[in-house]
């Protein structure tokens, strides 16, 4: 007979709605396959997930909001703090590990390293966490709860991420890091073959590491109380989002504006579209991709019908923005995957292969350009091609859902089985 299984989802992310889906579709997942399981989350801010998600939720062990929301001195003593609790918790834990100490001792800050002792598995779920396009600081703060778990002999699993590229200043302690941790985990998978090769490169061994697929893509379904008829005369709504960091490690701020500026032009120049800017970040202290989203806005002609829509971040039907699409013009990750997930007509701009790989999965990677080189004439040929196969486009993304979601589920039937081998009992 097996116990009550305990669960930390850990490194909830919540002012981005890639990460906000994520965490709700693994946990919904989870209370499927496992709906006697406790489930915990560490969130990077456990009251606003709260209330997104009435999840019972705890801080990170290492709290980098309290950096990114600091500047100059402030910052610097922030970080010195948390420095010292890093330090901290590890003796705590090597404590318990020898029995110097008892879980029920560790209160306050230690309080989630308590619960990682607790818990019978800790999952690092999906995203682009172990990459160099994170600040080296994030690619710590992602790891260090997987090191605890290591410390006190708690299995984790690191399940449908992209794992990597490594490059610039901190390749090498990028790459250590992830060597680390992929090598002590109970299990691993990965959305696309690309993070074989991104490893690769670097020596890590991917032997253990499974493919599966982006677990967004099993994003629940609401109960809808009927579709709503459309006009025949109304005009088709293209949706757009924009990446507002990544794009400048190929560009300036105003050549990427302008690229993406002329492309809009020529598409809603020929095509009778009403345009929505989707963001995808939740704004705080001037940060978020609200501001590019007006940026660009503002290169447009006035006349044109564009909405700005700033997606909730608690929002459970936040598909049914993408699912109201007639066509999808993507850059943000997640927001490919709606358009996917939705059978949406989608045209991706991929700042890293995993988007043309999802691409792939749907069989639609012709519609898949790069970033890094964007040709707004390239982009322009693509979108046209896009919407004169429409109907066939359609059929082919609906037709693989159903495939990619058993490979996204493969995840969540890996990590039943981890707990099957930690909580039974003779």
């Amino acid at each position: 007979m097996a116990k009550m299984a305990r669960i930390l989802v850990s490194q909830h992310y919540s002012r981005n709605m890639g990460n906000v889906s994520l965490l709700y579709t693994l946990v919904e997942a989870l209370k499927e396959e496992l709906p006697e399981a406790k489930i915990t989350v560490g969130s990077f801010e456990p009251d606003e997930t709260r209330k997104l998600f009435d999840y019972d939720c705890c801080e990170w062990p290492f709290v980098t909001r309290h950096l990114v929301d600091r500047k100059g001195a402030k910052r610097v003593l922030a970080g010195l703090v948390e420095l010292s609790l890093i330090v901290m918790q590890i003796m705590a834990a090597v404590a318990v590990r020898l029995r110097f100490a008892k879980v029920e001792q560790l209160r306050g800050r230690l309080r989630p390293l308590g619960i990682i002792c607790e818990s019978d598995v800790v999952i690092s779920p999906g995203g682009h966490l172990f990459t160099s396009f994170n600040p080296f600081i994030g690619v710590c703060a992602h790891f260090f709860p997987c090191f605890l778990a290591w410390i006190v002999e708690t299995p984790y699993v690191v399940i449908g991420q992209t794992l990597g590229p490594f490059f610039g200043l901190w390749r090498h302690p990028d790459a250590m890091i992830t060597s680390f941790l992929l090598r002590k985990a109970s299990y691993v998978s990965t959305r696309e073959y690309s993070s074989f090769e991104n490893l690769g490169e670097y020596g890590i061994p991917t032997e253990k590491i499974k493919k599966t697929s982006e677990l967004v893509f099993l994003y629940p379904e609401e109960p809808k109380d009927g579709e709503k008829a459309v006009a025949n005369d109304q005009a088709e709504v293209l949706g757009i989002t924009f990446h507002h960091i990544y794009y400048k490690y190929w560009m300036t701020t105003e050549d990427y504006v302008q690229r993406m500026s002329d492309f809009l032009r020529r598409v809603t120049d020929r095509f009778d579209f009403s345009v929505k800017f989707i963001s995808m970040e939740k704004s705080y202290k001037g940060r978020g991709d609200g501001s590019l989203l007006k940026l660009i806005k503002s290169r447009l002609p006035e006349e044109l019908d564009i909405e700005l829509v700033n997606v909730d971040m608690g929002a459970k039907k936040v598909l049914d923005i993408f699912g109201g699409l007639d066509f999808l013009c993507a850059t943000k990750t997640h927001s490919v995957v709606y358009g996917l997930r939705k059978a949406v007509p989608t045209l991706a701009v991929a700042y890293d292969p995993k988007t043309l790989e999802f691409m792939k999965e749907f069989h639609v990677e012709r519609y898949s350009i790069p970033l890094k080189d964007f040709d707004s004439e390239e982009a322009y040929k693509r979108f046209s091609e896009l919407v004169m196969n429409k109907n066939r486009v359609k059929r082919e993304l609906a037709s693989a859902l159903p495939r990619v979601q058993m490979e996204a589920l493969a995840n969540i039937h890996a990590i039943n089985a981890t707990l099957e081998r930690q909580t039974s009992t003779p």
